[in-house]
């Protein structure tokens, strides 16, 4: 049987992927339905809206989102000590995480056990506060954080693998993945989110290699979108969603199918030339 080029097993494997996705897709929603998933949300209009993403995107890891929630049910509840979300304005009036850690417990009084060592949730995420705010205090607006992130917006792949590596660089406690993350939600539809589910399907259908780390996942992810003729964005939620089964747009919807069985699905049609 002869093997499949780069290009064609890359195309191949997102057609697959999207015909396995629209058949385990619920059945109250429509192709179109589904197709609302491929496309990234519009760009954020303020800095305060960026600022609020960057906090929630490096909150989105293990056992944070869990932890922070029962705390602080509502992100919007940290605008009084944030100064309404303001970088510019947090960078002025706190010199150190544990004065932001001090006056979120004096203010919100978040609910459950809140620990209070360096290296716990709440902790991380004052640190995340204080250097979201020391980041996007050099831009102006809005539109001048999009215009610097457009920098990185090139052909070379190399290049456009820079803008989430400095961004976890400069943000302490977003890490790459959750950098590429914040991308996608800010409405960069040439990044994608190497999470658990890209990294474990693409290593199963051989589109990464087994030891590859989620920068070259990620790499991967750019060159599977170039070959399928898609957005990384479009690629990242058809295998997202076939792993997760969260079609977050329609309440309590949830498709029928796993990631296991589309590998399995996947690996068989891949062997076949064509």
């Amino acid at each position: 049987m002869a093997h499949l080029s780069e290009r064609k097993r890359d195309r191949k494997a997102y057609r697959l992927a999207k015909k396995y996705l629209l058949a385990m897709k619920p059945t109250q929603l429509s192709e179109a339905d589904v197709e609302k998933y491929l496309v990234p949300r519009g760009r954020k209009v303020s800095l305060e809206d960026i600022y609020k993403q960057i906090l929630q995107s490096a909150s989105n890891t293990q056992m944070a989102p869990r932890v922070i929630k029962k705390g602080i049910p509502e992100w919007d509840k940290l605008g009084p000590v944030l100064c309404n979300f303001d970088p510019h304005a947090v960078g002025r009036k706190y010199l150190s995480w544990e004065g932001v850690f001090a006056e979120i417990i004096r203010k919100l009084k978040p609910a459950g056990k809140v620990r209070r060592e360096r290296n716990s949730i709440f902790p991380r995420l004052c640190r995340t506060i204080l250097d979201g705010a020391a980041f996007l205090s050099r831009f102006p607006n809005a539109g001048g954080f999009y215009r610097w992130a457009e920098l990185f917006n090139v052909e070379d792949d190399d290049v456009r693998l820079a803008l989430p590596t400095v961004l976890h660089r400069s943000i302490s406690g977003l890490g790459f993945a959750l950098s590429c993350d914040f991308l996608k939600e800010m409405g960069f539809e040439h990044y994608g989110k190497p999470d658990t589910w890209i990294i474990k399907e693409f290593k199963a259908l051989k589109l990464s290699q087994e030891d590859s780390t989620p920068k070259q996942v990620l790499l991967d992810l750019f060159r599977v979108a170039k070959h399928a003729g898609v957005t990384a964005y479009a690629v990242d939620k058809v295998f997202w969603l076939i792993g997760s089964q969260k079609f977050h747009l329609h309440k309590n919807s949830k498709g029928k199918g796993s990631a296991e069985d589309f590998i399995s699905y996947a690996r068989k049609e891949l062997r076949h030339s064509g």
